[in-house]
């Protein structure tokens, strides 16, 4: 057996044990913890960001004529590399503070201890840091107390540092929570356009025809590929010609009569000035998933699906028309069904002069898109 024939064997025997849907959500949305750690890039504009905090801080002593080049760059590197390392720390805290989700009193009260302790130690390692440097020198012991004036501007300063590091990171993880709400939020209204009984139906036979006819369920599998991959594709501005769109319908109701068999019977009329023609990508599936579900499916004997398309004028029409049970006439044919709200919603963003209908009469659903006849190329 072929390996990607293999593999999808086994991702068909892990789906089927779940919702269809769920699983392809699972697949496509990596499940990262509440807040993900910061990337190397932002590690590297840190040490970035101190390098020049002590170039500057020495250019200030430089410019002040208290220290010469090198003594100011010396505690130019003093000052920043304690506070930089001692960053780290408080980086890491904020991000473990936000995954064990504490009340915002514990948060309050957590960094307001450690926004006390965090210029404190700063102060404590910086001098104590230049009294073993004087100590290495010197090869003696000198005892340094640092000005009250160089204490308190110290002090606010670390204050200051704290506060930035900690709104720093709560930036990133705003931004990072908003990208992950928005590509689920993506994927989940592109995988609602599947009827997860399709998907799971689809993914069962194709599992049957592993084990009949491996030919048959490689071909199958393809198929489902090409119209998931389509799917995903198939944004709100996307379009393409009709007959690019006929193709995937093609395709959407081949797996389909692998379930349903001759139950299932298709019949298009499709005028050949009418192929090129612009349509939104994918408009047609939701209504042939509509007429199959609330049609064709709840009739014991199946029934016909007819696809038409024709020129009128300077409008493009297409009609898809179904069999239909008495108890869909009365509940409407899926009429508020997302399927049906997501093509009005799609031809309203494809263009504002677009019009639909959607009718039941006689034993028979009917619907309609009207659109402008433009070339796909125009």
């Amino acid at each position: 057996m072929a390996p990607d024939l293999a593999q999808s064997r086994d991702f068909l025997t892990i789906s089927l044990r779940r919702p269809a849907k769920d699983h392809l959500i699972d697949m496509l949305i990596a499940k990262p913890p509440i807040t993900s750690q910061p990337s190397w890039y932002f590690w590297s504009l840190y040490l970035l960001g101190w390098l020049v905090f002590a170039a500057a801080f020495a250019g200030m002593h430089i410019m002040a004529g208290t220290h010469s080049i090198v003594s100011a760059l010396s505690f130019g590197f003093l000052v920043a590399v304690p506070a930089g390392l001692l960053g780290i720390l408080v980086i890491q805290l904020t991000y473990r503070l936000a995954e064990a989700q504490f009340r915002p009193l514990g948060l309050v009260f957590i960094h307001t201890l450690t926004m006390v302790l965090y210029p404190a130690l700063w102060i404590l390692v910086m001098w104590s840091t230049r009294m073993m440097t004087a100590l290495a020198v010197a090869g003696k012991a000198a005892f340094f107390m640092p000005p009250a004036h160089a204490v308190h501007w110290h002090y606010l300063a670390g204050v200051l540092i704290y506060l930035l590091l900690v709104a720093l990171c709560h930036a990133m993880m705003s931004a990072d929570a908003r990208k992950r709400t928005e590509i689920e939020a993506e994927v989940r209204t592109t995988l609602a356009k599947f009827d997860p009984h399709f998907l799971f139906n689809t993914l069962n036979a194709i599992r049957h025809l592993l084990r009949t006819d491996t030919d048959l369920a490689e071909d199958a599998h393809r198929q489902l590929a090409i119209l998931l991959r389509e799917t995903v594709k198939a944004d709100a501005d996307r379009s393409h010609s009709l007959k690019r769109e006929l193709e995937l319908c093609r395709i959407y109701l081949q797996l389909q009569k692998m379930r349903l068999g001759n139950r299932l019977t298709v019949k298009e009329q499709i005028d050949d000035d009418t192929l090129d023609c612009e349509i939104p990508a994918l408009i047609l599936q939701p209504l042939i998933e509509n007429a199959i579900g609330h049609g064709i499916e709840p009739m014991e004997a199946g029934g016909t699906i007819e696809i038409a398309a024709n020129r009128l004028g300077m409008q493009l029409e297409v009609r898809l028309t179904n069999e239909m049970p008495p108890s869909e006439q009365e509940s409407g044919h899926g009429a508020a069904s997302f399927g049906l709200e997501y093509v009005k919603t799609r031809l309203r963003q494809f263009d504002p002069s677009a019009n639909w209908r959607f009718e039941a009469a006689e034993g028979r659903y009917l619907a309609v898109i009207m659109l402008p006849a433009w070339g796909a190329d125009d």
